[in-house]
């Protein structure tokens, strides 16, 4: 039998399964380049995952983690910052570094749980200090790592099929349709 620490991790794994099969086939330009005019682009939401993995987590621990790590994701100067603040690439990265970043970026989080007993889980913390002070569980973080991932995917699925982006994964939703569902005559 699991624990919840387990199964929230095989959770957490299997979201960013699903994201990152859902970019096979598509190019680092294609995740570069806005999928429509006024549109973030596909790669700076996969880089959004890596920076909130990176803020829930030193928010549930207390920990820092490396300026470097953080560097690596574009934390804080990509998506969803003050334009003055935005500092994002200047040309597309390679699919590995992305890929590298937010699994990077990941670690963490799940080597936390690794660790975690479920009454680890059930400790309650300050999240958003100065800006609300919410009392909120570990498991609460982890669940919102999970429901954003899944939020963000959909977004970003969304964006590439509204700008043409062809993936080779015909599964992107999680729903398994048999062969004949897929293709219908």
């Amino acid at each position: 039998m699991y624990t919840q620490a387990q199964l929230l991790k095989i959770m957490l794994e299997d979201a960013r399964r699903k994201t990152l099969k859902g970019i096979e086939g598509v190019t680092k330009e294609q995740l570069f380049d806005a999928p429509l005019p006024n549109e973030e682009c596909i790669g700076s939401y996969l880089m959004h995952l890596g920076e909130c993995d990176l803020g829930w987590y030193e928010e549930m621990t207390g920990d820092k983690v490396p300026q470097e790590l953080k560097d690596k994701n574009y934390y804080g100067v990509w998506i969803g910052c003050p334009k003055e603040e935005a500092h994002p690439p200047k040309e597309a990265p390679e699919i590995e570094d992305y890929i590298s970043a937010i699994t990077d970026a990941r670690k963490p989080i799940l080597d936390f749980l690794d660790k975690a007993t479920d009454s680890d889980l059930d400790e309650v913390i300050i999240a958003y200090k100065g800006h609300g002070d919410i009392k909120m569980t570990k498991r609460d973080i982890i669940n919102r790592l999970i429901s954003h991932e899944n939020h963000t995917r959909g977004q970003m699925f969304l964006l590439m099929r509204m700008g043409g982006i062809k993936t080779n994964f015909n599964n992107i939703w999680g729903i398994r349709l048999e062969h004949n569902m897929r293709n219908p005559k």
